[in-house]
């Protein structure tokens, strides 16, 4: 019985595995659309709040959708050609997204928090940072308080990790994990989302998360708090791009017109409708 079990594990394990590898997009080459006038890009995602989400209609919102809708008028206004979006993916599996921008080819942008990391630069290519990001520890707001990371291992002795797989918040789990609290059991999760509602739920446990995330359920008035753990400086987020791509050029010109696009009114206007005057205050004081 236990053989038949393993075997059915690893089974399961082959299927999700490859349906990650197999899953891929294809967009138009910017050398196509300049040369015919014309030409389709199409957008792939991961859900997160702020950044990408779905409003009360079910259409996508957020500072990364903004940054497209104004990319796409740029390039057709400067370079007098027309631009098609398309979108696909479903938005709920961080690692199933990254896999298949990975895979893809030509015109396709994968939109999310995704952090710039240089061995993911060996996969995808990075359009330039739009936010510095800042993570939190978190756990649910009945938890006992914990004022420094040598007390993690008695004050919150049987707690659970909620990690999703394939994420920097998985590294820094892992970086706990090894410096604080040997005995903590890792879970694993497909994204945020799940994480943070299990860790409401199943109140003996922590996850880290991006700040956006974290303030999203706090003014919501979910029952959630952070601990006080240095994660950093802060990690640059950034769109993503398959290595093939050749509308990188595009998108550093985009970026760097004028002043540059995040010193406009139109980027600032963004960040304060999708993250609210606060958040924006604490990440320019934390940077």
């Amino acid at each position: 019985m236990k053989k038949m079990f393993f075997f059915c594990v690893v089974i399961l394990f082959t299927i999700i595995s490859n349906s990650y590898s197999q899953q891929k997009f294809s967009g138009d080459t910017w050398e196509s659309v300049k040369a015919s006038g014309s030409g389709t890009i199409t957008i792939t995602y991961v859900e997160a709040p702020a950044f990408v989400y779905k409003d009360a209609n079910g259409e996508l919102q957020g500072i990364c959708i903004d940054i497209v809708n104004n990319f796409v008028n740029y390039v057709q206004n400067s370079y007098k050609v027309k631009l098609d979006v398309k979108f696909a993916g479903d938005g709920s599996n961080f690692r199933q997204f990254y896999e298949s921008v990975k895979n893809s080819t030509g015109g396709v942008i994968g939109l999310g928090n995704v952090t710039v990391k240089e061995d993911r630069k060996k996969e995808v290519q990075f359009t330039p940072p739009f936010i510095k990001n800042i993570a939190l520890l978190v756990t649910n707001a009945d938890a006992p308080d914990v004022t420094d990371p040598s007390e993690f291992s008695t004050k919150l002795a049987g707690y659970k990790a909620i990690v999703p797989k394939g994420t920097t918040h998985e590294e820094r789990m892992l970086e706990l994990k090894k410096k604080y609290f040997p005995d903590l059991k890792i879970e694993y999760t497909s994204s945020s989302f799940e994480a943070m509602e299990r860790t409401i739920a199943e109140k003996k446990s922590i996850c880290f998360q991006d700040i956006a995330l974290y303030w999203d359920y706090k003014v919501k008035g979910s029952p959630v708090k952070y601990i006080n753990y240095e994660t950093g400086k802060g990690e640059e987020l950034a769109m993503i791009l398959p290595l093939d791509s050749d509308w990188k050029p595009l998108f550093d010109e985009f970026f760097s017109v004028g002043t540059g696009y995040k010193s406009s009114n139109i980027y600032r206007s963004s960040l304060i409708k999708h993250l609210g005057t606060e958040v924006v205050q604490m990440l320019k004081m934390a940077q």
